[in-house]
């Protein structure tokens, strides 16, 4: 899984020629962070625009906060690979791969 921060120009681009999926997801950490990974492990993926915000830590003892997190998963098609990794300065190709 990868993290990346966008600029507005970058955010524009890839948002017009990507596929983004949106998502709130609510809970402890640990259940969150698996989650994120199953939704962000696929060839040509990457996480951006993370917010997070403490709700609330239960009275009951060692048991984790609850919070609330908003990112969105960004998938790349193979045809504008080449482009956003331009865009973005990437230089590894494990992120964003022109094909198989």
């Amino acid at each position: 899984m990868y993290y990346i921060d966008l600029n507005d120009k970058q955010k524009s681009f890839i948002y017009s020629k990507c596929s983004v999926k949106h998502i709130k997801d609510v809970g402890s950490r640990s259940i969150m962070y698996k989650r994120l990974n199953i939704n962000a492990d696929f060839i040509n993926t990457f996480v951006t625009n993370f917010n997070e915000k403490f709700l609330y830590e239960p009275y009951v003892e060692n048991s984790e906060s609850y919070y609330s997190w908003e990112y969105d998963i960004i998938y790349v098609p193979f045809k504008y690979a080449d482009m956003v990794n331009k865009l973005l300065n990437i230089t590894n190709e494990d992120i964003i791969r022109k094909r198989f």
